[in-house]
């Protein structure tokens, strides 16, 4: 197991090298992190309660959901384009 873990450990840190995998990785987060605001929770979430107690449910706190998370797609589409193979070279763009 220990050579399992290793082997993979060391493929996470040779591909978080690559500035456009954590570019990607950094969209992801804002994506999850604006899921969570009252802009896209279905009514009987149970984190509505909580929001309500912190009073977080208003308009400033969906439009800055929508915000994050339209961020975080951008990032998330931008780095996923900059990964992808350009025509003839037949391997994926610079990994600086």
């Amino acid at each position: 197991m220990t050579g399992w873990f290793a082997a993979h450990r060391a493929q996470v840190v040779e591909a978080w090298r690559v500035k456009n995998v954590r570019r990607g990785f950094y969209g992801t987060v804002l994506i999850t992190l604006g899921a969570l605001s009252p802009a896209y929770l279905p009514r009987n979430s149970p984190w509505w309660q909580l929001l309500s107690n912190a009073q977080i449910s208003g308009w400033p706190a969906k439009l800055s959901g929508t915000v994050i998370t339209m961020a975080g797609l951008f990032l998330l589409l931008d780095a996923w384009f900059r990964l992808r193979p350009r025509p003839g070279t037949g391997e994926a763009e610079s990994y600086a």
